[in-house]
């Protein structure tokens, strides 16, 4: 796609196969890569939730600190240095400071009151790694369609993000598959007790406005 659109003369794709076994610490992290493809889902109600994977303290991988521009690579024992995650491909650990990414992200997400602030300076944050810098080319956002399941959702484990629906604690395997009727009914009823579990939390003074 990127050679069809950008032409073979400006970009050329070289794909190379690795074995499973010692593929993410080989190739991933040790940044043994030009592009990757990568895939991050949130798990908590925050725009650090997409901030952090990219952080040094984070990383999973995306190595953008030790981009052109995005910090000072130094050695071992240097005042503020920060050791990357993992080594390199030889093992090498490296070191960095005066981390653009970092520092950016920790000023924005310093207003921890006025929730709109803080949401409109980690998009600043957002734009300039994906806008200005082009560190990052988001291209896909998954989605689920419908499922044929025998497990009824709402006698699962609840978060609004992250993968809490997948495990199988609390959970019944039904003999059969769970009908739109059955599904719906049931988020009815999930939906009242929701309801008034709240109103039981608010009137105890243990919420405020929140809708968990």
């Amino acid at each position: 796609m990127l050679e069809t659109n950008l032409g073979s003369d400006y970009i050329d794709i070289q794909t190379e196969g690795y074995p499973d076994d010692g593929y993410s610490l080989a190739t991933n992290r040790s940044c043994n890569f030009a592009m990757m493809q990568n895939i991050w889902l949130a798990d908590y109600q925050d725009p650090m939730a997409y901030t952090d994977p990219f952080r040094i303290y984070q990383n999973r991988g995306s190595a953008i600190y030790a981009a052109d521009g995005m910090g000072t690579e130094v050695a071992e024992g240097t005042e503020g240095a920060i050791a990357a995650p993992y080594p390199d491909r030889d093992g090498v650990t490296h070191y960095y400071t005066d981390l653009k990414l970092e520092g950016m992200t920790e000023e924005a997400a310093s207003e921890t009151v006025d929730m709109t602030k803080r949401y409109n300076e980690l998009a600043k944050v957002e734009d300039w790694v994906v806008e200005d810098q082009t560190l990052v080319i988001p291209f896909m956002r998954s989605g689920m369609g419908y499922v044929a399941s025998m497990l009824m959702p709402f006698e699962s484990q609840y978060a609004p993000f992250g993968a809490s629906d997948s495990r199988y604690k609390y959970q019944w395997v039904y003999d059969k598959g769970i009908s739109t009727e059955q599904y719906q009914q049931a988020y009815e009823a999930w939906q009242k007790e929701r309801e008034d579990k709240l109103a039981e939390l608010s009137a105890e003074g243990k919420v405020f406005g929140v809708d968990y």
